[in-house]
């Protein structure tokens, strides 16, 4: 029985770790005030700097005929900009009208990502996944997505580049 029961709590022990390890790479939605609060305390953007739309139309590549982008409509669009001397922070937030409209628009972008020859750091399952480019110290691009949620980040410059770094860990994000 003693045996029976050391094996038992290895196995369960195993089965932990793995499933723990899973959850680091979740990503998790984050609401509009969570992302206005972030935005203001790690990024200095307020309430008045940014760009709103409750129904805007995104367009994303279509990589195989870039003429043809796909459309999303209705979709709510918050948009956040920092600025300083040759440094940029660029943040985007859309919640689609629906969770496979925001698979979609992520998966588009998810598998152009794979196929670049550069470091990518790419993650994907179920409804939730990242795309973080890790190509240049000096620049940031990542992309999260989380059920009917994307937030794009991009961010050029050293100094933007940490900051980025430390907004999207604040909002509970992996970061390079």
């Amino acid at each position: 029985m003693k045996y029976f029961k050391k094996i038992a709590a290895v196995v369960l022990t195993g089965v932990m770790l793995v499933s723990l390890a899973g959850c680091g790479n979740m990503v998790k939605k984050v609401d509009e005030d969570k992302i206005r609060d972030v935005m203001k305390t790690q990024l200095g953007i307020k309430r008045g700097d940014c760009y709103e739309h409750e129904e805007y139309e995104l367009r994303g590549t279509n990589y195989e005929d870039v003429d043809d982008p796909y459309i999303y409509e209705d979709v709510y669009y918050l948009r956040g900009s920092e600025h300083d001397d040759d440094e940029d922070v660029y943040v985007s937030y859309y919640i689609f009208d629906d969770a496979d409209e925001a698979d979609e628009y992520f998966s588009h972008y998810y598998e152009a990502y794979s196929f670049i020859d550069k470091k990518y750091r790419n993650y994907k399952e179920g409804k939730n996944g990242y795309c973080i480019d890790t190509s240049d110290e000096d620049t940031y691009l990542a992309m999260y997505y989380a059920d009917d949620m994307v937030i794009e980040i991009s961010a050029f410059g050293k100094d933007s580049t940490k900051n980025a770094k430390k907004f999207a860990k604040k909002l509970g994000f992996p970061a390079k």
